[in-house]
């Protein structure tokens, strides 16, 4: 199947994920109905006005259909909150995969509508398929291949889910992947309906042509497409065992053998390189490094105070937090795909195509199969995509490394510095965790978040001085001493003899490494006010640091001996501060004499 429409489908499925259910929809069931076939009706609609643009667009109707059913998808689950309404059954209840399935129905019935419409209204389209029905079952044949694996492997994971085991994901991914080894390929040529090329003296030319390549595959399968404008050949699969080649009939029609066979050395060279072995390499890639980036990505996030703000504003909101969690992982997806899979997918058709020097040394016949199957497929010689250069592109690099044996050469060594150097990133970002500061940016946003709290209760109108008291206390440990001094000051003016207020202020003013904070003086003022409000081994430290900053240092140790013979909890760290100030007492002495 095209490889925007496997993105497409892809995408469609991560929203049906990532979708909110635990909450109700606030609207009644009956409005909701009302609502959904408004837009349904509204979504027929864009269909039909999409045909009368241009005969061009109406072409491209069926193919790009699948990108636009994501729309009202997207407003029924994000929107309408219709996943609250996917029904488990007690049987599955524990299955994900079933009630993915629901949003999966929902959105083919969107993509089903945008087909019957095309159909209806483009006489092209009904030429090659006089039944309506017909049209849509081959569409559909042509997709459905790629549910196969995440079906199979859906359902084996959710039984792993609910046996409890450990790295359900892991075992999700693995089954994921071997089903598109082993399951995929015989499933898919069944649901296309391909069948085995009778013997011919063709089908013999390309046994030969396959044992001088010395490749195996199980079968070559005549696929019809019958009516879908698909002039191609694939290989499907990568074990041999389970690997076949498909041949449309278009191709044996219009081709000749030697472009058959040029054709066929392309082919053969995708297995010879194992790009679809490399495209496997790709996603785990992908899934490998966004498993560990993941969370200190999103640790590192919160400790932006603003992304903090927001997310706190959606946490309360079902719909949002499913948007939060589903929309890095699509967008992500998509621009790894576009850009990186897709320029690895485009030089890789080109490296197919360079095989064709090694097995006829001239370029003219595969030029020549491609031009026909340009022409073939409605005149797209000049039109390029993501994952495939344009056949104009492509014969042109043909034409000049054949003139210039260097272009070639210059070619595969840049392929494979940039396949290293891909290899050679994956590993650094794989191993990048270990050395980002995660514990820093937890504590960071920990901060953020208390930050916002008591911004949060001063804004609901909680005015108290004990309030201000741990604001003060908070940003004081943060030494952030202009908030601190702040919040302590408007304590003191609510209860200017609250003990603890004038201590912390003289704790900062006397302990302050800010020039504009460092007050030894009002420390003093202030600490003897608290210590004779309330007598406590910490306004004693306190009140000690005061007189060592002011240059008194025996009454500082003096005090702190009395603050340590009331026995404080942590004497450890008063035993600390008599120390610090009987060395410094023992230095002012020696510098004396």
């Amino acid at each position: 199947m095209p490889y925007s429409q496997l993105l497409a489908i892809i995408l469609a499925l991560s929203l049906i994920v990532g979708a909110p259910d635990e909450v109700p929809p606030d609207l009644s069931p009956k409005v909701l109905a009302i609502i959904w076939g408004l837009k349904t009706l509204a979504w027929y609609g864009l269909c039909l006005i999409w045909t009368k643009l241009s005969k061009d667009k109406l072409r491209r109707l069926p193919d790009k259909i699948l990108w636009f059913a994501i729309i009202p998808l997207f407003i029924d689950l994000y929107a309408l909150n219709l996943k609250w309404f996917f029904p488990h059954l007690p049987i599955i209840d524990f299955s994900n995969t079933f009630t993915e399935s629901i949003g999966l129905f929902l959105y083919f019935l969107y993509v089903i509508m945008g087909w019957s419409v095309g159909w209806r209204v483009s006489r092209e389209i009904r030429k090659l398929f006089p039944d309506q029905n017909k049209f849509v079952l081959e569409k559909s044949r042509l997709v459905l291949p790629v549910l196969v694996p995440y079906l199979f492997a859906g359902i084996i994971g959710d039984i792993f889910r609910a046996t409890n085991l450990p790295y359900s994901e892991f075992f999700f991914t693995g089954i994921f992947i071997v089903s598109m080894v082993i399951i995929l390929p015989p499933v898919t040529y069944r649901l296309w309906s391909c069948v085995p090329l009778p013997p011919s003296p063709l089908r013999q030319e390309i046994e030969d042509f396959l044992r001088k390549k010395g490749q195996r595959v199980k079968e070559i399968l005549l696929w019809p497409a019958e009516g879908l404008g698909v002039c191609t050949a694939a290989v499907l699969g990568i074990v041999p065992q389970f690997r076949y080649i498909l041949l449309t009939p278009c191709l044996l029609n219009y081709l000749s053998v030697p472009e058959i066979r040029a054709v066929l050395s392309h082919e053969m060279e995708h297995i010879k390189r194992r790009h679809m072995l490399w495209y496997i390499v790709l996603l785990l890639a992908y899934i490998s490094i966004l498993y560990r980036l993941i969370d200190p990505l999103w640790v590192w996030l919160l400790t932006k105070k603003g992304v903090l703000e927001l997310f706190l504003k959606a946490q309360d909101d079902s719909i949002m937090v499913g948007l939060f969690s589903v929309l890095p992982f699509a967008l992500s997806f998509l621009l790894y795909f576009r850009f990186i899979v897709g320029f690895f997918m485009r030089n890789f058709e080109r490296e197919a195509d360079a095989s064709i020097f090694e097995t006829d040394n001239n370029p003219i016949h595969l030029i020549n199969a491609l031009e026909k199957v340009a022409y073939l497929a409605g005149g797209i010689r000049n039109q390029p995509n993501w994952h495939h250069y344009s056949i104009r592109e492509r014969v042109d690099f043909l034409v000049a490394a054949y003139e210039d044996r260097k272009i070639l050469l210059n070619f595969k060594k840049r392929l494979f510095k940039i396949k290293t150097a891909f290899v050679i990133i994956s590993i650094l970002l794989l191993a990048l965790p270990s050395v980002l500061p995660k514990d820093v940016w937890e504590t960071k946003a920990k901060e953020n978040l208390a930050t916002i709290y008591i911004e949060q209760l001063l804004k609901r109108g909680k005015n108290s001085p004990e309030l201000y008291l741990e604001l003060g206390n908070f940003f004081l440990e943060k030494k952030d001493y202009e908030k601190a001094e702040r919040f302590l000051k408007k304590a003191l003016k609510l209860s200017p003899n609250l003990p603890e207020a004038l201590n912390n202020l003289a704790w900062l003013y006397a302990t302050s490494n800010d020039p504009r904070f460092f007050r030894p003086k009002d420390a003093l003022e202030l600490a003897k006010r608290a210590l004779k409000l309330k007598e406590a081994p910490y306004i004693l430290d306190t009140l000690a640091e005061a007189y060592f900053k002011n240059g008194n240092i025996k009454e500082a140790i003096l005090l702190e001996k009395q603050a340590i013979g009331m026995k404080p909890e942590k004497k450890d760290y008063y035993e600390g501060q008599l120390q610090r100030f009987r060395d410094a007492l023992v230095k002012s002495q020696m510098n004396s004499h």
